[in-house]
C-alpha cells in the first residue's frame, strides 16, 4: 500500500494479528518510478488514485513483477485488485504474476460515479478485461454495481 496513514493501520493490524506478513510501501503500475497519490478527505482512506496535479503524496512507483522477482517473493495463486480505476495499469505490470496465478478478483470501476474509473488511467474496461483473457482467464463470477463490478476470473482449463 502507498498511502502511509494506511500503512500505518495494516502495520497495526499485522502486529495485533502476530501475521507474517511483508508490507510493500508503494504503488503498482506498468512501470517502474514515482507517481503522486490523491489524498482523501476524512475517513475515506481507501480511496487514494494517481494524480497529475501538484497537491499529493509522492511515492514509489512499481511492477508486480519487479517487486515479486526483487524480493524473492512466491508468485500467486491469488491475485484481489481494488486500485480505484488502477487495474489495467497494475496488471499491465503483473504478466510474470499472472502467468502462475489461478484466481484473480477485481473490481473493476468502469465510470466515474466514485470520482475515477479505468478510462482515467488510460484503459477501458473491456482492454482491462482482455488483459486477463490474453493471459487465460475467463470470467467465473460478475456482480454489477453502480458504476463498478466485482469480478472473479479464473485460469481457463
Amino acid at each position: 500500500d502507498p498511502y502511509p496513514p494506511n500503512v500505518n493501520k495494516l502495520q497495526h493490524n499485522i502486529c495485533k494479528n502476530e501475521l507474517d506478513v511483508t508490507v510493500v510501501e508503494s504503488a503498482l503500475g506498468d512501470s517502474e518510478g514515482t507517481t503522486k497519490l490523491s489524498c482523501p478527505t476524512g475517513d475515506q482512506i481507501g480511496s487514494v488514485g494517481i494524480t497529475s496535479s501538484g497537491s499529493g503524496v509522492e511515492t514509489d512507483l512499481r511492477t508486480l513483477d519487479n517487486v515479486i522477482n526483487q524480493n524473492n517473493y512466491s508468485q500467486p495463486d491469488v491475485m484481489k485488485l481494488d486500485v480505484e480505476g488502477a487495474e489495467g495499469l497494475v496488471l499491465g505490470g503483473s504478466h510474470d504474476a499472472l502467468q502462475q496465478c489461478r484466481v484473480v478478483y477485481i473490481e473493476l470501476h468502469y465510470d466515474n460515479a466514485f470520482g475515477v474509473s479505468t478510462t482515467d488511467y488510460g484503459y477501458t474496461p473491456d482492454e482491462v478485461l482482455g488483459i486477463l483473457d490474453n493471459e487465460g482467464f475467463e470470467i467465473s463470477k460478475f456482480i454489477q454495481k453502480p458504476g463498478q463490478a466485482i469480478i472473479k476470473e479464473s485460469r481457463s482449463s
